[in-house]
C-alpha cells in the first residue's frame, strides 16, 4: 500500500506527523491506493474512509473537542430547552393542529420544535425572545377565516371573537359547515396556554364566541397571544395557525 500524505501547514513538511501530542490535534489525511480497499467506504476504529476526486481518502476522526462551550452552542443549548418546554406548554393545542401534519413518527411535539425553531431567537446575552406572532399551532389546507375580531373585555376578563357571516352562494374551497374551530390563548409571562373549541363554521357568525381569562393571567392585550385554526369534522385535516390582534 503506498501513502501520500498532504502537507502539514504547521511544520511546512510533506513526511508524516512525527510528534503524538500533534494527532490529537489535527484531523490526519491520507491518500491510497490498494486493490483490496478500492470499494471501501465504512468506518473502522477511529479512521473514516471515502473517495474524493476519484481518489481514496482515509481520515482519523476527531478524539477530542477543544473548545465544547463556544457561544454558538450556548445559544443552541438555551434555545431548544425553550422549544420543547413550548411543545408541551402548547400540547392542548398541537394534539389537534398538528396531529395529522407531521410525516413520521415522531411525537406531536417533536413536530412543533421542527417547524417553530426559526420562531425564537437567542441574543449574546444569551436571552430567549420568542416571536409569538408567528408560532404554528396547525398545519393543513383547511380554508380558517381571518375577517376576525378579538376583543378584550378587563374588567369581565373576557375574550370574544367576531366572525364575518359568509356571503351566500360564494364557493370556498377546502371549507365546509361542519368544520370545526378552535381558539388557543397563551399569556406571554406565564406561558399558560387556554384552547377553547369555538363550534362549526356555519354557526359561528351566529353565536357568541367569547373566553374567559383565568384569573392568574394579566388580563392586557399586549400580554396575550390569540391563535385561530380549524378541523374537518372528523379531525383529520386542519388549517394554518391564524394570530389575531386583540383590540
Amino acid at each position: 500500500m503506498k501513502k501520500k500524505f498532504s502537507k502539514n501547514p504547521v511544520q511546512g513538511t510533506e513526511e508524516p506527523a512525527q510528534k503524538p501530542e500533534v494527532k490529537t490535534a489535527l484531523i490526519l489525511m491520507a491518500i491510497f491506493e490498494s486493490a483490496a480497499f478500492t470499494k471501501l467506504r465504512k468506518s473502522f476504529g477511529n479512521l473514516t474512509t471515502c473517495e474524493h476526486k476519484g481518489q481514496n481518502i482515509v481520515k482519523q476522526k476527531v478524539e477530542k473537542v477543544t473548545n465544547p462551550n463556544t457561544e454558538s452552542q450556548q445559544m443552541q443549548r438555551k434555545k431548544f430547552p425553550t422549544l420543547v418546554d413550548l411543545s408541551v406548554k402548547f400540547s392542548p393545542a398541537i394534539a389537534v393542529g398538528l396531529k395529522n401534519a407531521k410525516k413520521t413518527k415522531h411525537t406531536v411535539e417533536n413536530y412543533f420544535v421542527h417547524v417553530n425553531k426559526g420562531n425564537l431567537t437567542v441574543d449574546h446575552g444569551l436571552v430567549v425572545s420568542i416571536d409569538f406572532e408567528r408560532l404554528i399551532l396547525s398545519k393543513g389546507n383547511r380554508a380558517v377565516q381571518e375577517e376576525v375580531s378579538a376583543t378584550l373585555d378587563t374588567e369581565s376578563r373576557t375574550l370574544t371573537l367576531a366572525f364575518e357571516s359568509a356571503e351566500e352562494g360564494v364557493f370556498v374551497a377546502h371549507a365546509a359547515g361542519d368544520d370545526v374551530f378552535y381558539c388557543c390563548v397563551v399569556e406571554k409571562t406565564l406561558l399558560q396556554v387556554k384552547v377553547v373549541q369555538l363550534g362549526m363554521r356555519a354557526e359561528l357568525a351566529d353565536s357568541a364566541n367569547a373566553v374567559a381569562l383565568p384569573g392568574k393571567w394579566e388580563a392586557s392585550a399586549d400580554n396575550l397571544g390569540v391563535y385561530l385554526f380549524c378541523t374537518d369534522a372528523r379531525g383529520t385535516a386542519a388549517s394554518r395557525t391564524v394570530c389575531l390582534t386583540v383590540g
